[in-house]
């Protein structure tokens, strides 16, 4: 089985994203983008995003419910986050 990596550094935290399920043909960096972008929609349509105007994602995720959500969502679809404190 093939297997790519990525490694997203910021705020003081590591993460890695491995992408376990190459058949769909997504790459790595369209699969986390794109499937996080999907996820915010999701959040968005259910009602569990406020403000007005431009939310950057940091702001949707800072409540635990919504970034739970995400990481399930991306789970789903094999984007696999390990967060470690440095």
């Amino acid at each position: 089985m093939n297997k790519k990596k990525i490694v997203v550094l910021g705020a003081g935290l590591v993460g890695s994203a491995i992408a376990t399920d190459l058949a769909t043909d997504y790459e790595v960096t369209a699969r986390t983008t794109g499937f996080t972008c999907t996820a915010l929609v999701h959040l968005m349509l259910d009602g569990n995003v406020e403000g007005h105007g431009i939310i950057p994602p940091e702001r949707v995720a800072q409540r635990e419910k919504n970034f739970t959500f995400i990481l399930q969502y991306l789970k789903e679809r094999n984007v696999n986050y390990v967060l470690q404190k440095q």
